[in-house]
């Protein structure tokens, strides 16, 4: 089940932010913020996050927020 979710969520992720810098065109929205915890987890499921140049893209933008770090932080107990 894992894989085929995730095959859902790169197709869309993927075509969306190859023709917008967020999820939702060009803002950071909850989208972004709902589905950011999906991809970042990429490495776990083997996904071959390289091999998506757009959602790449997306994942290194997001990755590199304050609030994105901070959230990530505090739920692995870190603060």
């Amino acid at each position: 089940k894992i894989p085929t979710i995730y095959s859902i969520a790169i197709f869309w992720s993927g075509k969306k932010i190859s023709i917008s810098k967020f999820l939702s065109g060009d803002n950071y929205t909850i989208a972004d913020i709902a589905t950011f915890p999906w991809i970042a987890r990429h490495k776990w499921h083997d996904i071959g996050l390289c091999n998506y140049k757009d959602l790449s893209r997306w994942y290194d933008e997001i990755s590199k927020r304050d609030a994105v770090n901070k959230g990530f932080q505090r739920a692995s107990g870190e603060i």
